[in-house]
């Protein structure tokens, strides 16, 4: 048999034996998406502030996002503004980018109950318009963060998506504590199909944080999170009672199966006129997910090089 039939026969039983296989790949999925709207900061128990309550008030924000993706360059975007009248609004997507659409957030979330991952994609989408503020032209802020990455064998994903709103004062015409109100609405899944091999693994989670300063020290702090991890194999007696393929049935998505919604209301510690203050809100979404080579594509590497060695030996003898 000379060289080119052995290549032939090579490829014939590389292409039934990936016939014969399951239609599904092995693949990893990490979701996560956080929405803020309505968020108000008001006098306890009474009207939102006011510019005329806040002397000296400067505001400001800041965001970034960024993706990665195996056989692409990353990509990293950022926006500063001291407007709230003007939308901040950014997007990064690498590889498929025709399954999500700009600032649909939680309206869009790329779920494995959908069948995804079936291409490669990381997307990183951030959104910020308004003023928790009276008197400064939108009252009421909405932030948005999505960070979704989706990997088949053989790639790596990641992304991020930040949101920093900031505000500095002195009250002028009032003193207490200051209540924070918002609507929080987020999504959450990781997915490691039954048939990966480790080190697959998908990672996502968000966090919500607010910082308030005087004078450079932390005077009070409050976060919501949460983090969600899946690895292969999958099982390791493991499963999520409500994943998405049944209530206490094994499967393998592990995560938060539908949208999430809450009403928030946080309080700050008492606060003096005169004195200057700085509150911050910090918005970050991540999702990171690997997936390595399934078992069919590495025997096909296998059947492969077993037959190109055999195609070096006849040139030998």
């Amino acid at each position: 048999m000379n060289t080119k039939q052995i290549i032939k026969k090579t490829a014939l039983a590389g292409a039934i034996l990936v016939g014969t296989s399951s239609a599904a790949q092995a693949g990893a999925l990490a979701s996560s998406v956080v929405e803020l709207n309505n968020l108000t900061f008001s006098k306890t128990g009474g009207a939102i502030l006011h510019t005329n309550d806040l002397a000296g008030l400067t505001y400001s924000s800041h965001s970034d996002t960024s993706v990665s993706l195996t056989g692409y360059a990353s990509a990293v975007s950022t926006a500063s503004s001291t407007n709230p009248t003007v939308a901040m609004d950014l997007y990064d997507c690498l590889g498929d980018c025709t399954l999500y659409t700009d600032n649909q957030f939680t309206a869009n979330t790329l779920s494995s109950a959908d069948g995804v991952p079936f291409t490669n994609y990381s997307i990183a989408d951030q959104y910020e318009l308004g003023s928790p503020i009276d008197g400064m032209g939108l009252t009421g802020a909405n932030l948005g963060n999505a960070s979704q990455a989706g990997v088949n064998p053989d790639a790596i994903g990641s992304s991020t998506s930040n949101n920093v709103l900031g505000a500095t004062w002195a009250f002028s015409g009032y003193s207490g504590t200051i209540d924070i109100d918002f609507d929080l609405d987020y999504y959450l899944e990781t997915f490691v199909t039954a048939d990966a091999l480790p080190p697959t693994n998908a990672h996502a989670s968000y966090e919500v944080t607010w910082d308030l300063y005087s004078q450079g020290q932390l005077l009070w702090t409050s976060s919501i999170d949460q983090t969600l991890f899946s690895d292969s194999p999958w099982a390791n007696g493991t499963a999520y009672t409500g994943c998405i393929i049944g209530t206490g049935i094994p499967c393998t998505t592990m995560g938060i199966d539908a949208p999430q919604n809450a009403s928030i209301k946080l309080t700050t510690i008492s606060m003096n006129a005169g004195q200057a203050y700085s509150l911050s809100a910090t918005v970050e979404t991540t999702a990171d997910v690997e997936a390595v080579p399934e078992p069919t594509t590495l025997a096909l590497l296998g059947i492969s090089l077993l037959g190109f060695g055999a195609a070096r030996k006849r040139r030998a003898a």
